[in-house]
């Protein structure tokens, strides 16, 4: 009867924070369980005669350098092969704009790996380090032929992958397209109003943002194509029995977004700008392991770090509706969107249903790379709320 409504209202805030990260908790532990029963045998078994696996790896030399390897599987080995590539010095080397413009990297990353790859259709991999922010399949060899050319080639979070996945019947999406940047704040809050937004705090600020604004109005632009683009996958939807709901203008804003919170949507495809800021002057606060000191262990990532990862997920997002009033500097009461969806904010929700997601959005495949956890970006805000299977783009 002593209580206060804002005590109250502070006890639940804290409890639904609790609840928010033991569903997290027991998500990742249910997904580690399930992904670390199934052995490379398992994996072996389940390839084709021309299909080839490969997880490439880095690991620490006793130099210091950084080294990258690949553990590759086909059907007919009685174990896994290990190759070494190269080390990080070597890819650094090659400038960012030759990457895809010459057979540099190619050289380094798939020509060591050629005599694995005699009789292979298929190429199932999952990248690592440095390799996560680059479309490896995508490289030129001496012929100036793409892999992608040669090869089928699948990227992977890992190769457990292809024991654990199976062919999902696809029934509902939801579209974003054709985004209104420029929806007023009042239409912002009357779609607010059934949402209870008070407790969120705005993510990175303006400054830090790395998106292309326009240098005379402030905002980002409207996106046209993205309009035509929705438009047409929901008729292709139609076509395959899928039932499809486009948000688009003012009702492509983040409220509508977290309405597919728990919703029965197998596909979500996002149509809009993205971002990803990289903090360069972050500092790393180093931590290594003692156990791993005692046993003089050197297989170990780049960066064993401390990483607050809420902090790290702030850094990646998208522009939906409204947004060019945060971008203005127009002051957004609390408890309205403002159109920045972090990926912080996308980790809270869950979207275990979603089989497929698209970013059709800039930057959306970015992240700050650490070897031991992978990308910290807008990929991994998803994957945390529980989406299966991600398209997007560096």
């Amino acid at each position: 009867p002593s209580t206060t409504k804002d005590e109250y209202s502070s006890v639940i805030d804290e409890i639904e924070t609790i609840d928010k990260y033991l569903i997290r908790k027991y998500s990742s532990y249910a997904h580690f369980a399930n992904t670390n029963s199934v052995t490379w045998d398992r994996i072996r078994d389940i390839l084709h005669e021309d299909d080839i696996a490969i997880e490439f790896q880095t690991t620490r030399s006793y130099t210091g350098s950084t080294e990258y390897f690949a553990i590759v599987l086909k059907k007919a080995y009685s174990s896994p092969k290990i190759i070494k590539l190269c080390n990080i010095e070597d890819i650094k080397k090659i400038p960012s704009g030759e990457i895809y413009h010459s057979s540099a990297l190619y050289e380094l990353v798939w020509n060591p790996l050629q005599d694995e790859l005699d009789g292979v259709t298929n190429i199932y991999f999952s990248p690592s380090g440095v390799l996560y922010n680059t479309g490896i399949e995508y490289l030129t060899n001496e012929d100036g032929i793409n892999l992608n050319n040669i090869y089928n080639v699948c990227r992977l979070s890992s190769t457990k992958e292809l024991v654990l996945r199976s062919q999902p019947k696809l029934s509902n999406a939801i579209l974003f397209g054709g985004v209104n940047y420029d929806t007023k704040i009042s239409e912002l809050a009357a779609q607010s109003k059934d949402f209870d937004f008070t407790s969120q705090e705005r993510g990175i600020s303006l400054d830090s943002l790395d998106i292309r604004a326009s240098s005379s109005t402030g905002g980002v632009a409207y996106l046209p194509g993205t309009m035509e683009e929705v438009a047409e996958i929901s008729s292709i939807c139609e076509e395959a029995d899928i039932s499809s709901v486009v948000y688009c203008g003012d009702d492509g804003s983040e409220t509508s977004f977290y309405s597919a919170s728990g919703s029965e949507a197998d596909i979500i495809h996002i149509a809009t700008h993205g971002f990803y800021y990289e903090n360069k002057s972050m500092g790393k606060e180093i931590v290594l392991d003692k156990l791993f000191k005692d046993v003089n262990l050197h297989f170990t990532c780049d960066d064993v770090v401390v990483i607050d990862e809420d902090k790290m997920l702030t850094r990646s997002g998208l522009i939906l509706a409204g947004a060019n009033n945060f971008l203005k500097r127009i002051e957004i009461p609390k408890g309205i969107q403002d159109g920045i969806l972090y990926a912080d904010e996308i980790s809270h929700m869950n979207l275990s249903n979603v089989k497929l997601l698209v970013l059709s959005a800039c930057q959306s495949g970015l992240g700050y790379v650490a070897s031991s956890e992978g990308v910290f970006g807008l990929q991994r805000g998803f994957k945390l709320s529980g989406v299966k299977s991600i398209v997007m783009s560096l």
